[in-house]
């Protein structure tokens, strides 16, 4: 009776093995499709809502085929994005750096009182 069982585990383990890579497969082609950047109008799409505006800066340009900007103008959106978040951070942690060494200082106090 154990032996049945091991087999039929054994058998759903492989059977499950082998469908799992084709699916596995299946579904990286499916996102790679999806999340390909079209050759002429990715740009339309790139970015996060409120910074769609920089798409509208740019569409003009895209509906001119003799310019080929979408690379460069995602590049360019992307490095803008990137600029905006170092500087919140740079900023934030700028703001707490004081608090840091106010919170350094009561607790050294503390514990040599």
């Amino acid at each position: 009776m154990i032996n049945l069982l091991i087999a039929i585990l054994t058998k759903t383990y492989s059977d499950i093995t082998k469908r799992s890579s084709v699916e596995y497969a299946l579904i990286m082609y499916e996102n790679y499709r999806v999340k390909k950047l079209d050759k002429d109008y990715s740009l339309l799409i790139a970015f996060p809502p409120p910074l769609t505006g920089l798409s509208i800066i740019f569409m003009p340009l895209l509906l001119i085929k003799r310019f080929n900007l979408n690379a460069a103008a995602v590049k360019f959106g992307y490095i803008l994005i990137l600029a905006i978040f170092f500087a919140v951070f740079f900023l934030v942690n700028q703001l707490i750096v004081p608090f840091t060494w106010l919170k350094m200082i009561f607790s050294l106090a503390r514990y040599q009182a």
